[in-house]
């Protein structure tokens, strides 16, 4: 399971739990502090000179110190709770400190699938930054739509694990669908999806950092298999290890 990821199952209701701190929120954390210090130097400045200019500063400083400090506060604070109810709704949301940005609920029954997508942000010196989103294939009558579940995540492990595990509670069979992740770059939680009889899927490993899985090769051409299964026609997977599991394919 990725860090920082919690999973609650009792009944019919699966709820998944992230929290939001990272270690980059100690950089920001500092530079909050750096920032509203010198808001506070300025402000001294601007009461005492009744400078126009530094009035005018000050009230610059102080909506963004407000803003980078909610969001330290955040970062350090909030957990995002997904929770779907097998025979209601898919919801998400953020506590302690509310934060935009989460669809309606979404009845399940009308629920499709979900997948991973990949987004690339652009900083300064032109530097990626990669952050993933897992969106949510809704039918509406004769035709679909999308709704983002959740984003801005910077670690392909928990937007798989979030699609993963919502598809398994509500028995949805995971397909492709356009823009998602690249297939080559899966790793499974739990049953990987099925495959034909003769093939090896992803099986067994105890702790998945990478792996290049299709949903199913020819065990001829596997190369390095830490720990896999081949099942037989018909037979389900026997004692197979409940934890997450993945496996490296060349």
């Amino acid at each position: 399971m990725p860090n920082g990821i919690q999973v609650k199952n009792i009944g019919n209701t699966l709820e998944i739990l992230m929290t939001w701190f990272r270690p980059s929120a100690w950089s920001n954390l500092v530079f909050t502090l750096i920032w509203n210090v010198l808001m506070v130097i300025i402000c001294a400045a601007a009461i005492g000179t009744k400078s126009f200019i530094l009035t005018v500063g000050f009230i610059f400083l102080f909506a963004a110190g407000v803003n980078m400090t909610y969001l330290t506060a955040a970062l350090f604070l909030n957990t995002t709770h997904i929770v779907v109810e097998s025979s209601g709704a898919l919801s998400a949301y953020c506590e302690p400190l509310p934060w935009g940005g989460y669809p309606a609920p979404i009845p399940v029954s009308t629920i499709d699938q979900l997948y991973c997508e990949k987004n690339a942000r652009h900083g300064k010196h032109g530097k990626e930054h990669i952050y993933y989103r897992v969106k949510v294939v809704i039918n509406q009558g004769d035709r679909q739509r999308q709704e983002t579940l959740v984003k801005g995540l910077d670690e392909l492990q928990r937007a798989l694990f979030i699609e993963q595990q919502i598809e398994h509670f509500l028995g949805i069979p995971d397909r492709p669908v356009p823009g998602e992740i690249e297939r080559d770059a899966v790793i499974f939680y739990g049953a990987p999806p099925a495959s034909p009889p003769g093939f090896i899927t992803g099986a067994s490993l105890q702790s998945p950092v990478h792996a290049s899985v299709p949903p199913a090769m020819p065990v001829g051409i596997v190369t390095n298999v830490q720990s896999a299964a081949v099942f037989a026609p018909g037979q389900p997977a026997s004692g197979m290890d409940p934890k997450p599991t993945a496996a490296v394919f060349g």
